[in-house]
């Protein structure tokens, strides 16, 4: 989020996806009461404009078994 802004719209896909955004949201949380110590308005009010990510999906790997096999280098790593 330092580089592209904070995400406006972020989903989880598992149990262990869902634990990683409640963390990120804490933390997101967290930084914006010390930079601004009130609660005028939420950060994604603030700063979703700013953010050229429209939207982030964190999907846990127990969810997505297939994807790690369909990399090239994972394949070749197989075949050794």
């Amino acid at each position: 989020q330092d580089v592209v802004g904070i995400v406006p719209r972020v989903q989880a896909l598992g149990p262990l996806a869902e634990q990683v955004v409640q963390k990120m949201m804490t933390m997101r949380l967290d930084e914006y009461l010390a930079n601004n110590g009130s609660h005028q308005s939420s950060p994604e009010e603030e700063d979703s404009s700013s953010s050229s990510v429209a939207a982030m999906m964190i999907i846990d790997r127990k969810m997505d078994l297939i994807t790690p096999m369909l990399t090239p280098l994972t394949y070749e790593g197989l075949l050794d």
